[in-house]
């Protein structure tokens, strides 16, 4: 799963200090709600659009103010820890 690859690359799972079968979970409940039907948002544009955030991310002026604050990544902790799989 490519968006938790990237979290775990980023250190963001242990920042966040987030449960990795919880952000499995997380993350494939909302891939499964993603409409293979729609010919641009889908799942494969999601995939697009997490690489890129990724890349921006990794880019030497950003990775300062995002090591420090994590605030990409803020709401999906928020919304792990108010699921409580």
């Amino acid at each position: 799963m490519l968006s938790c690859s990237r979290l775990q690359d980023m250190d963001a799972i242990r920042l966040l200090k987030l449960v990795p079968t919880t952000l499995v979970i997380y993350l494939t409940l909302l891939e499964s709600h993603y409409s293979s039907s729609n010919p641009y948002h889908n799942n494969v544009h999601a995939a697009d659009v997490t690489q890129s955030v990724n890349v921006l991310l990794r880019r030497p002026s950003l990775q300062v103010r995002y090591y420090c604050s994590c605030t990409y990544y803020s709401s999906m902790s928020f919304c792990l820890e108010k699921l409580k799989f």
